[in-house]
């Protein structure tokens, strides 16, 4: 009996503090997270991330960066329905931010894909590499010059504890 109430409560606690629900009637997941959008080489280009909702360590969350291969356009909400496991995407999410990593997951240019899935394009000279050296630089580098549009006080925040 005090082993049911334990994991009951342990169970609720950790619902509790997901950055992610069920929604849809179960039919599907979404997790919160803020945008910002970033010059890429020849249009602004959409980034997505998320911030864990437990404590943060000294030094700044770890980091993830979290790239959706083909068919369906990044997002932070799945249904259950999607082909291809396509479920599976939102339940990695899920479970990357409840273990305390942050995310930055830029969207596809093209939407969909990335130019390294297209056989004909040069990686080297293609905007998906300039736009992936740039989020990395500015990592390395902590300067986040990159931002242009800060839609809340948590980007400026999560930028400055990016390490």
């Amino acid at each position: 009996m005090k082993i049911s109430i334990i994991l009951l409560i342990t169970s609720f606690y950790l619902l509790a503090s997901s950055p992610c629900q069920l929604i849809n009637q179960n039919k599907a997941m979404e997790c919160d997270h803020q945008k910002i959008k970033l010059q890429g080489m020849y249009t602004k280009r959409e980034v997505l991330f998320a911030l864990p909702k437990t404590q943060m360590p000294k030094n700044g969350y770890p980091v993830v960066l979290f790239f959706q291969g083909s068919f369906f356009p990044m997002e932070f909400k799945r249904s259950k329905s999607l082909p291809f496991g396509g479920y599976n995407e939102i339940l990695t999410i899920k479970n990357l931010l409840e273990a305390g990593f942050a995310i930055i997951a830029p969207r596809a240019g093209a939407g969909l894909f990335w130019q390294s899935n297209l056989i004909p394009i040069r990686y080297d000279l293609s905007s998906d590499k300039f736009l992936v050296n740039k989020i990395l630089s500015e990592i390395e580098k902590e300067t986040h010059q990159w931002i242009e549009q800060a839609p809340s006080a948590v980007t400026s925040w999560f930028l400055d504890h990016l390490k």
